[in-house]
């Protein structure tokens, strides 16, 4: 017969557990890569925690033998399940994280074993197929996969359009001190070179600001007469 101590920190864990069911469920919701599997894994979490707490109202659970041990155990690995999900609800890691592993399947692999033991320690009446279906495992990785390959080439795409600006930039830059030199060079011409010379026909050419003295900063604008600075 289980004391109301057992019985009340049973209960605790098991409210523990579906606040944190809820939560996996919401990580899920978030994640910017294999998006399948971690909605099929916030599924099964839902769903040993309903068993759970299902069988906490009926009087079941705190018969089941060491059921505090195992329910520290499900609370580790669905910690862990919130891990993995907030790893890849990173923007900047996930990509990082597959060209280090080549893989995302051996953590799945861990956490989904993890919660298919303390299933069967629960030993629930429940099939343990419905639950833990290889075939949605499968699914699910290959739909993620299919996604992972488009955001890959999503992101080799930017990279090759990065690398044009950069050498649309570097062109526009070398033309810019090319002007410049050319400027000065002629300024020199007209001050020392010959200081002498007779005044320029262009009677507003004196308003002109030679190259070498402008300052090019922020693009405004574009126009048919050129670019404003």
């Amino acid at each position: 017969m289980a004391t109301a101590l057992a019985v009340s920190i049973v209960a605790k864990a098991v409210t523990s557990l579906v606040a944190s069911a809820i939560n996996v469920r919401e990580f899920s919701k978030n994640v910017q890569v294999n998006r399948a599997q971690c909605e099929l894994l916030a599924g099964r979490i839902e769903q040993i925690s309903a068993l759970t707490a299902m069988m906490l109202e009926r009087g079941d659970l705190v018969t089941v033998y060491n059921i505090e041990a195992t329910l520290a155990d499900l609370a580790d690995a669905v910690d862990r399940a919130q891990e993995l999900m907030r790893e890849f609800g990173a923007k900047s890691k996930w990509h990082q994280k597959l060209l280090s592993t080549g893989s995302f399947r051996s953590a799945f692999e861990d956490v989904n074993a993890r919660l298919s033991s303390i299933l069967q320690h629960l030993d629930v009446t429940i099939a343990l197929s419905t639950v833990f279906n290889p075939a949605d495992d499968t699914a699910a990785e290959a739909s993620d996969l299919a996604s992972i390959r488009e955001s890959l080439d999503a992101i080799v795409t930017m990279h090759a359009e990065d690398r044009k600006l950069l050498s649309s930039i570097y062109s526009r830059q070398r033309d810019l001190e090319a002007n410049l030199v050319q400027s000065l060079r002629d300024h020199l011409h007209a001050t020392v070179v010959a200081p002498h010379a007779q005044p320029p026909a262009d009677k507003y050419q004196h308003l002109e600001i030679p190259f070498w003295q402008l300052c090019f900063e922020e693009q405004i604008g574009r126009g048919g007469f050129g670019t404003v600075y």
